[in-house]
């Protein structure tokens, strides 16, 4: 299954938890998403995404726990978490086992802070740390 037809859950509206794991999906299901306003944790897990083309913030700003674990991602969006206002205000991405070199400011280049608080797991990427030793 490579995607997912956004009529597939219509009748589903409520939903708060949608496991889309292990099912090799390439694409992120941008307009699934958007129905499914009260969603709070989204598993992506084990699928084939390489590149994710847009923010969580615009899709559903309820989001607040999502996993992206175990796929092929090298790059992430700048504010990738804007725009987000999950009702407990935390956010956890779980990003381990991808192919990333580095982490954008996931809030997006916006000056103030958010209100919120993120928890993000990223082991087992090959990260690249500047270190300035005085």
């Amino acid at each position: 299954m490579r995607s997912i037809s956004p009529e597939t859950f219509v009748v589903i509206s409520n939903l708060t938890i949608l496991s889309l794991k292990s099912i090799q999906l390439t694409e992120l299901p941008t307009r699934l998403l958007e129905n499914f306003r009260n969603l709070n944790t989204l598993n992506l897990e084990n699928n084939q995404f390489m590149s994710l083309s847009t923010g969580f913030g615009s899709l559903n700003p309820n989001l607040g726990n999502i996993y992206l674990g175990s796929n092929q991602l090298s790059s992430l969006p700048v504010g990738l978490l804007a725009d987000m206002h999950p009702s407990d205000a935390h956010i956890m991405l779980d990003l381990f086992n991808n192919d990333l070199t580095t982490i954008p400011d996931v809030f997006g280049p916006q000056g103030d802070p958010p209100a919120v608080r993120a928890k993000l797991y990223i082991g087992n990427n090959s990260l690249e740390v500047d270190i300035r030793l005085c």
